[in-house]
């Protein structure tokens, strides 16, 4: 969601996911303010069997360890309060 011109990442608990995953934030930060993206993270694991998606990798990586997989957002629903867009 973009308020106040800055991208808010909320959890499905309400809280708040913009220090674990900041590439995310930039490529959101395009967005017209007042977009909110209704969706899922996804942690995309590339090893020996090819790319899956993991969310356990996912859950790792806001936790201790800091896993760096590539992330990516699988958006169900958009609304950017633009008539020409919804």
């Amino acid at each position: 969601m973009l308020e106040d011109h800055r991208v808010v990442l909320l959890s499905r608990e309400g809280g708040h996911l913009e220090p674990h995953f900041p590439e995310v934030v930039e490529a959101l930060s395009v967005l017209p303010v007042g977009t909110v993206v209704d969706g899922e993270l996804c942690a995309i694991v590339v090893d020996e069997h090819g790319g899956r998606v993991d969310f356990d990798a996912l859950a790792r990586r806001r936790g201790r360890d800091r896993l760096r997989w590539p992330v990516v957002v699988f958006a169900t629903g958009l609304r950017t309060g633009s008539p020409a867009v919804e």
